[in-house]
């Protein structure tokens, strides 16, 4: 699921519903993360990217894994890879991939 925007901009109606998602998207921009720090969940050098997820309105950000580094780009599909015990944050997601 992907939580919903609270209000409509176009009505300002209350928005409160949620909507199924592949969690396939695009990646729109990315950076190559190229220094380890305290409190980084992956090791360096990791891709941080920005991905438009299909259905959408908005980005998401996250790591993209399986690929090497001189092959990430722009346009690049990806899809999630979930871990198998969850706790229901962001990093149940360990990575995007590529599909």
């Amino acid at each position: 699921y992907c939580m919903p925007k609270t209000i409509c901009p176009e009505c300002l109606a209350k928005l409160d519903e949620y909507v199924d998602i592949s969690g396939e998207g695009t990646v729109v921009a990315y950076t190559i993360v190229r220094y380890a720090e305290q409190g980084h969940p992956y090791p360096a050098p990791y891709v941080l990217a920005i991905i438009k997820l299909d259905g959408v309105d908005n980005t998401f950000n996250h790591v993209i894994s399986g690929i090497t580094l001189e092959d990430i780009k722009v346009g690049l599909r990806v899809k999630p890879e979930f871990k198998v015990d969850r706790v229901g944050n962001i990093l149940d997601i360990k990575y995007f991939k590529p599909l």
